[in-house]
């Protein structure tokens, strides 16, 4: 849950700060909605312009007298106070209402992600353990549709391992 992330693990209370001095892209996901299962606080890594954007928004809530430590929220009101997921679920249904883009939901977003990085070829382990789920198994029975033709790589793979390994022996 993408609303309760804090930094890890810097010694800067400046996000941005953070990020050039330690390189460490790590952040703890928390969960809000009352459920706490064993995954819901995990570390993920992001990127370097979520980093860039989230550094941003902490010199923001800094420069708009949010008192901004290191375990803070970075997701939070105007009153300094984490926002509520379905906060964020209505405020981006209003925006996509005003666009051509066909009506997803906010946590359709989640889906995406986890998608695109199957179809890429991500590892469902890493995939696994970024969304959270407690077992890759449920995370290879949910996204592996997306994985056309797995069986017959498999098959040409070993083939392949075959071949070469028959070749080398010179038989």
């Amino acid at each position: 849950m993408i609303f309760g992330l804090v930094p890890n693990g810097s010694p800067a209370d400046d996000v941005g700060m953070a990020y050039i001095v330690t390189r460490n892209s790590r952040f703890y996901v928390v969960a809000y909605d009352g459920i706490d299962p064993l995954t819901s606080r995990r570390c993920i890594d992001l990127d370097s312009t979520t980093e860039t954007i989230l550094g941003c928004w902490r010199r923001l809530q800094r420069r708009d007298g949010h008192p901004v430590d290191l375990g803070d929220p970075i997701f939070t009101n105007r009153t300094g106070r984490a926002v509520h997921p379905e906060s964020i679920s209505q405020l981006f249904d209003r925006h996509l209402a005003r666009t051509d883009i066909p009506r997803i939901r906010f946590h359709d977003l989640r889906h995406t992600h986890a998608s695109l990085l199957v179809a890429t070829g991500t590892p469902i382990k890493v995939v696994s353990e970024r969304l959270g789920h407690a077992h890759p198994g449920f995370t290879m029975a949910t996204y592996q549709h997306l994985i056309p033709g797995m069986n017959a790589t498999a098959a040409h793979d070993f083939a392949n391992m075959i071949a070469a390994a028959t070749s080398d022996d010179g038989r």
